[in-house]
């Protein structure tokens, strides 16, 4: 990656959110001198230049794994400060620490004094913005004479506007000037004259705040005019902004005024494509992250594939054996389950017809009584309700629920917690029709005549609180499946 990528970021340092630049960067083309490694690089610099950090992050991750498999030391650790730049933009400042100090240290070792101040410079932004003055200031005291013997102009121009960041982030602007203007005069030489609007918008910036109206509405000035002449928008509207502050301060409200609506105006234009970068940013830290731990688990699996390898066969032998074991155990188990199902479900079956045969020979000596005594049978309160019946007794139904409870666990708990204001005679009437009963036999069972297990059925169904088309029989078979 080209410096100036970075370099444009630490410009707008007055606030400024850095965009991505209007121009578009062509696509590199792979010639027959390119490397794979190269190419995946300045792939990766494109799409950063574009804001595409997630994209950008894999053509370097590719980058990155091409150099280790070639031995190319040097390609390896330049893409690596590439990935903490991305982190950097992306607000991962700690991510971005942590990626470019092992790269320093690497650089030290192999005594590459201009890779080395190019790092330090670097590194200096991502404590600047990590809030460790401290540390910025002592990488940028060791990365200026690296810089100045062996680094490009640009290269010393963001060592100078960065160590100018370090004085104005503690509000320092008197101590910042200085460095500023150096900066300028090194930018101007270097011919990087897409930074020069946030140059001038720092310089201008800094006046006002040491109050230094006249130098400070040039420098704000050349920023708007530069700004819109390249196109940049975010330090266009910056730029307006300040300079509304400087009219509001030097007692030209109205201007001031009419420069705040043109600059508000300006960054509501942008606010749809912000809100939208917002939203992919935080993906690209989620995909990173995801990426990272990935990464960090094939690593891991390699170790252990490595000090288990002999111990491979032993560990298969016991899974198959582990296995072969739980399928038998499962199977009897289930065959055994299956089996005890059965049986309950035979018990409850015989127990349901004994009820029935029991409750149509009382229904028919009751009948016979009746005829000899003359009189009509006594009406009971509720003659439909199995609790009014002495046919069905309390002792039958107990020995019922406990056989239906070993066919059915748990479907009497959970219709209650269901409808827990279901009435007694209502359970009943649910648990008989979850045998598939006829009305003939509910009605035999109950002691009732079919009438009564229609209007029986009816209060379930409003209990149920079912719809005019939904089946009854239908839902008390699905329920608890």
């Amino acid at each position: 990656m080209h410096f100036g990528i970075l370099f444009t970021g630490v410009l707008l340092w007055v606030g400024c959110t850095s965009a991505p630049s209007p121009k578009e960067v062509p696509v590199p083309e792979v010639t027959q001198g390119d490397t794979l490694t190269t190419y995946y690089n300045e792939l990766g610099d494109e799409q950063t230049h574009k804001g595409n950090y997630a994209a950008a992050l894999e053509h370097y991750q590719k980058s990155l794994e091409l150099a280790r498999s070639n031995g190319d030391s040097t390609q390896y650790y330049s893409t690596q400060l590439d990935v903490a730049a991305v982190y950097e933009k992306m607000g991962e400042h700690k991510q971005a620490i942590q990626t470019a100090e092992p790269v320093l240290a690497a650089y030290a070792r192999l005594q590459d004094s201009a890779r080395l101040g190019r790092g330090y410079a670097t590194i200096a932004i991502f404590y600047g913005s990590a809030g460790q003055p401290q540390a910025a200031e002592m990488a940028l005291a060791r990365a200026l004479p690296l810089l100045e013997t062996h680094g490009s102009i640009i290269e010393q121009c963001a060592a100078m506007n960065q160590l100018a960041f370090t004085y104005s982030d503690r509000r320092d602007w008197a101590g910042a000037l200085p460095f500023l203007d150096s900066a300028l005069v090194l930018l101007k030489a270097s011919g990087a004259l897409d930074n020069l609007p946030g140059m001038y918008l720092n310089l201008g910036n800094c006046y006002r705040e040491l109050q230094q109206w006249e130098p400070a509405r040039r420098y704000i000035q050349l920023a708007i005019e530069q700004a819109d002449n390249m196109e940049q928008l975010h330090v266009h509207a910056r730029a307006i902004e300040r300079m509304s502050q400087i009219e509001e301060a030097t007692g030209n409200p109205a201007r001031a005024l009419l420069l705040f609506k043109t600059a508000k105006k300006m960054r509501d234009s942008l606010f749809n494509g912000e809100k939208m970068r917002t939203i992919e940013e935080l993906d690209i830290k989620y995909k990173a992250k995801e990426k990272e731990r990935e990464i960090e688990f094939l690593k891991e699996s390699e170790q252990k594939a490595i000090k288990t390898r002999n111990q491979s066969w032993i560990i298969t032998g016991l899974t198959v054996s582990l296995a072969v074991i739980g399928t038998f155990f499962f199977y009897f188990w289930s065959k055994n389950r299956r089996r005890i199902l059965r049986q309950n479900q035979q018990h409850l079956n015989e127990l349901t017809q004994i009820l029935i045969e029991k409750n149509e020979q009382i229904r028919d000596l009751t009948a016979r009584l009746v005829v000899r005594s003359d009189l009509p049978p006594e009406p009971t309160e509720n003659p439909y309700s199995p609790y009014e019946t002495p046919i069905l007794t309390t002792q039958d139904w107990l020995t019922f629920v406990a056989y239906f409870d070993k066919v059915h666990p748990g479907l009497i708990k959970k219709l209650r917690d269901y409808y827990p204001q279901i009435s007694d005679s209502e359970e009943r009437l649910f648990l008989l029709l979850k045998l598939n009963m006829s009305r003939t036999e509910l009605a035999f069972l109950c002691g009732v005549t079919t009438d009564a297990i229609k209007k029986m059925r009816q209060r379930l169904r409003k209990r149920l609180q079912l719809k005019e088309e939904d089946d009854l029989e239908a839902f008390v078979r699905e329920f608890g499946s």
